[in-house]
């Protein structure tokens, strides 16, 4: 006779895990060791002096600081951008439109200023009507 398979219980032959019982190291087959990631491009190059520079005039363009400041609160657990609108003119981003409440005008401000590219933050947010003040 031939039993069908099944998924084992915890109980049936197997040690209990514990979530305190993994303690994750860093290094591995998809880290460098110590230095976090590999850079797959050049594989055991270390950065030069001149790394992370780039010409002088460059600045970014602000349709590309606009794109990333909008994908950023939209995927921010804890902020409803969906009243927040938001423009750029050279690296300065402006926030107008309404918020539920103070710590989410500050948060909103918070996560724009973590953008590469964003010079300044002019922050016109306003409280939607009724909402509590913190």
């Amino acid at each position: 006779m031939v039993r069908p398979w099944r998924w084992k219980l915890p109980d049936e032959d197997q040690p209990q895990w514990h979530e305190t019982d993994y303690r994750p190291t860093f290094g591995g087959e998809y880290f460098g060791g110590l230095g976090g990631p590999v850079d797959w491009m050049h594989p055991g190059d270390a950065p030069g002096q001149h790394s992370g520079r780039g010409p002088r005039s460059y600045q970014r363009p602000d349709d590309r600081i606009v794109e990333d400041v909008v994908w950023r609160l939209m995927h921010h657990p804890h902020i409803d951008a969906t009243d927040v609108h938001v423009t750029c003119h050279d690296g300065e981003v402006t926030l107008s439109g309404t918020v539920d409440d103070r710590q989410i005008k500050r948060l909103t401000e918070d996560e724009v200023y973590c953008v590469w590219g964003v010079r300044d933050v002019q922050n016109q947010l306003r409280l939607k009507a009724g909402s509590h003040a913190a």
